[in-house]
């Protein structure tokens, strides 16, 4: 297992060309012996934790707003612009790509994806949250948890809870 969620203010690792600009945001996540961090100039990089040495980096079309998550062997991510990314923990390559429904009116900032059993929980820039099969990308469910009546991201979220997984 691991873990994700730590937020990052600049994180000094340089992340591409534009960490130099101010790459800021993102997160830490600890797993699979790596450290990844994220940064809003769209890359994640795996660190090794006792030493800081890059091993791999991937980087993205998009801000990643939130902290990465890793599970079973994957890192997940998510970008400003709703897509979610399953990224092989070993290699940096992309498992798989999905993409959510892009708005200029989203969330600046995300939490991180949750991964459990055979499902991994995006939380996209657009305000909703999409359950996704772990194994082949392929979305589940889909809920609006933002924009809605005072109340509805709170209903969303219980019924979560009673979901077994």
């Amino acid at each position: 297992g691991g873990r994700g969620g730590g937020a990052a203010g600049r994180t000094g690792v340089g992340l591409g060309r534009e960490s130099a600009r101010g790459g800021n945001g993102g997160g830490l996540a600890l797993g699979a012996g790596k450290l990844f961090a994220t940064a809003t100039c769209g890359g994640l990089i795996a660190l090794g934790p006792a030493s800081g040495q890059s091993l791999w980096r991937q980087q993205f079309d998009a801000p990643v707003n939130g902290a990465p998550t890793v599970s079973s062997g994957q890192v997940y991510v998510t970008t400003a612009n709703s897509d979610g990314f399953a990224i092989n923990s070993a290699t940096g390559r992309i498992i798989w790509r999905l993409s959510g429904m892009p708005t200029h009116h989203g969330v600046s900032g995300v939490a991180a994806p949750a991964a459990a059993g055979n499902l991994a929980i995006f939380p996209l820039a657009n305000g909703s949250l999409l359950g996704v099969d772990r194994g082949d990308g392929s979305a589940d469910w889909a809920a609006r948890v933002a924009g809605s009546r005072p109340g509805r991201g709170s209903a969303v979220l219980q019924a979560l809870s009673r979901i077994h997984i």
